[in-house]
């Protein structure tokens, strides 16, 4: 039995809870009264993007921590045909670019609130996950 919450516990820390759906993190956010970290990404193209994933996204430190405070939602913005994202998905995700991502960089980090205020906007620098956890607090 302890066995089997170890290995479940172990498997969830290593495994990254991203939300793709807006209305869905807003949800989250409202009822468990945490920040969303918006993450505008190319999955299958942006090299820092999939730095960013490998060194922060899916560290277990960053995990237990954002698993606490924050809601992830990943919006991606894939170029090969094989990743293809659904209309509807595409859409919301080239909206919410429009409205918080005008730069068009990537990845690029913003931080709101339920109220879908922003609070900040994080640079992706290489940064230990200790530094990173430390801009979105």
């Amino acid at each position: 039995m302890i066995l089997t919450i170890l290995i479940s516990a172990l498997f969830n820390l290593s495994t990254t809870n991203f939300i793709t759906d807006y209305n869905e993190a807003l949800k989250i956010a409202e009822k468990e009264n945490k920040q969303i970290l918006m993450i505008f990404a190319g999955s299958d193209w942006c090299r820092p993007c999939k730095r960013f994933k490998a060194s922060i996204l899916d560290s277990a430190e960053f995990q237990e921590y954002a698993g606490k405070e924050l809601v992830l939602l990943y919006l991606d913005f894939p170029a090969k045909k094989k990743n293809k994202l659904s209309d509807e998905l595409k859409k919301q995700n080239e909206n919410l670019a429009g409205k918080y991502n005008q730069s068009g960089l990537f990845p690029h980090l913003v931080l709101i609130n339920k109220k879908e205020e922003v609070i900040k906007t994080i640079d992706f620098k290489d940064q230990s996950v200790d530094a990173f956890i430390s801009e979105c607090r």
